[in-house]
């Protein structure tokens, strides 16, 4: 998908969590990507994620530190996001996942990535689409957690186990 393909698709989710499911985004509506706080920060991302596959790493880990100061989060620039994410509040998330599939809410507070100082991307978790991660989850290892599912708040998950996770009835 494209930059622009990509952004689209979280202004569409945007619309959708504020009451407005049916609403399709144009082109001429991307600047809002730029203007509303809970969009900006996956469009910071985007933006350095670009930059990464483009091998502009010093304007990627820019990008990254313009989230840093405004938001408080940092989101690895290596890491896959699939279309559709959405943050309902920005602040204090920190995700350094291998990859998180299409249409993944993340809640403040969240930390996804390694269990241990490691700056490759080997001990990571893979999470898979239509995930919900609740305020203050922390979600570290190698491992995958399948799509659907519900990380409630609070939650401290460092191995799956599917039998115990909840699966998302309706996004």
């Amino acid at each position: 998908m494209t930059l622009v393909n990509l952004l689209l698709s979280d202004l569409e989710r945007y619309y959708f969590y504020t009451g407005r499911p049916d609403r399709s985004p144009k082109k001429t509506e991307l600047y809002k990507c730029f203007i509303i706080p809970r969009c900006l920060l996956a469009t910071l991302y985007r933006v350095s994620h670009s930059f990464y596959k483009r091998g502009w790493l010093i304007l990627g880990q820019l990008t990254t530190w313009a989230a840093f100061f405004l938001f408080g989060s940092e989101i690895n620039s290596r890491t896959e996001i699939g279309p559709g994410l959405f943050f309902p509040h920005p602040n204090g998330i920190v995700i350094g996942a291998k990859s998180i599939g299409c249409n993944a809410v993340i809640y403040h507070q969240t930390t996804i990535g390694a269990d241990r100082v490691e700056f490759g991307m080997g001990n990571r978790p893979v999470l898979g689409d239509d995930i919900v991660i609740g305020a203050g989850a922390k979600i570290l290892g190698n491992f995958s957690i399948p799509d659907s599912c519900l990380v409630k708040a609070n939650s401290l998950v460092t191995k799956h186990n599917y039998n115990n996770l909840p699966k998302v009835s309706a996004l």
